[in-house]
């Protein structure tokens, strides 16, 4: 999404000493150069890769220091006992502004990177139309065009906002009229659109995942049976939360009273992956990683995780460096450089997190009661 340049900076980690015989080991995908004991890495302190498999270019295994494993690929060089080695770590950006849904404010906010606002519209003032005014803004993402595509849950709308001129391009919905008739919702979510006429709404009290086709305004596609709660294949109990994957050739949903997440293939409806979450307390929002799997935050328990392909969480984060805990996070973006954004509702702010360490390198305030994110 975007045309953004990337942007690369070098942060020293730490030095790191063996205690036996280790490999020096480049991560070729984050640039990230560790120091691997037999068995185990220490720098600072800190648990950062497990084992390695051989030496030359092979699959070795990071860690988090909650001792969950990533597969990576790697370079492996010898270090001796008692060597040393400086621990650096590249951090490519590729994403120039964030796009913020302030629920209280009921307004739309966007931040340069260095934590400059650079655009806001109140969503219940013009050039909206009076009959198009938002009741709570609560998400937001950024369309292929680069405008805004806004959903007002208590509202039952979803809308295309123009980021040049604010203007409403486009609204599926009826102001505070819920209904599942024709041009009609019930409770809608963040909403994305997929292409240049799709957009892929999550239609949370109607029990339906919807694209709707904006030169029409018809439904083109669906999953869940409307009003309809069920356990089942092609039934929903509780979805929350919608995402496209692989370019919405895959549709990901969230189902909150089911405490799982299932991504399910658009052109024959089935489920492809599924994973469920059994202590969960109020799964919502989610973003796929690469490699398959998803960066996920569950709100009550105020934590949020990453879940690979295989169904294993391979890193989980409550407790920031700085000895705080997260408070409300409402929703969470990974990142290219390997760091997650977090909309920390109950700070009122947006934090970027390396999530192996909790440190927090970035800070974005007068946000508001944040409730959704997006970067472009």
């Amino acid at each position: 999404m975007g045309g953004s340049k990337a942007q690369a900076d070098v942060r020293f980690i730490g030095r790191g000493t063996s205690t036996a015989t280790t490999s020096v080991v480049q991560d070729k995908n984050r640039k990230l150069t560790i120091v691997a004991l037999l068995g185990g890495v220490l720098v600072l302190g800190l648990v950062v890769l497990a084992s390695l498999i051989g030496s030359g270019e092979e699959t070795s295994t990071k860690t988090s220091p909650n001792g969950v494993a990533e597969a990576v690929l790697t370079d492996a060089k010898q270090l001796l006992n008692g060597g040393e080695i400086e621990v650096k770590q590249e951090i490519v950006s590729e994403w120039q502004s964030l796009w913020v849904a302030d629920f209280k404010g009921n307004r739309i906010l966007g931040f340069n990177r260095q934590g400059a606002e650079i655009w806001q519209q109140q969503m219940a003032s013009a050039p909206i139309p009076a009959k198009s005014y938002n009741t709570h803004t609560e998400y937001v993402t950024v369309a292929p065009s680069g405008n805004l595509i806004v959903a007002d849950g208590e509202g039952m709308m979803v809308q295309e906002i123009d980021r040049s001129s604010h203007n409403l391009l486009w609204q599926y919905g009826i102001k505070d009229k819920q209904g599942s008739a024709d041009g009609l919702l019930h409770q809608p979510d963040k909403a994305y659109k997929i292409n240049d006429h799709e957009v892929l709404v999550n239609d949370g009290n109607n029990r339906r995942v919807i694209i709707i086709d904006q030169r029409s305004n018809d439904i083109v596609w669906q999953y869940g049976e409307t009003l309809r709660m069920g356990k089942g294949p092609g039934l929903l109990r509780g979805n929350t939360a919608v995402v496209p994957v692989d370019g919405g050739q895959k549709i990901a949903i969230v189902d909150t009273l089911e405490k799982k997440i299932i991504v399910v293939d658009r052109v024959t409806k089935n489920i492809v992956w599924e994973w469920m979450k059994s202590d969960a307390k109020w799964l919502q929002h989610a973003w796929p990683i690469d490699g398959g799997g998803f960066v996920m935050e569950d709100r009550q328990k105020h934590e949020v995780f990453a879940v690979n392909v295989a169904g294993q969480i391979v890193w989980q984060l409550n407790k920031l460096a700085d000895g705080s805990y997260l408070k409300y996070p409402t929703d969470v973006r990974g990142l290219p450089n390997g760091n997650v954004l977090i909309a920390e509702a109950g700070r009122g702010r947006v934090i970027e997190v390396v999530p192996m360490t909790g440190e927090i390198v970035s800070t974005f305030s007068g946000v508001g009661f944040v409730t959704t994110i997006d970067i472009e």
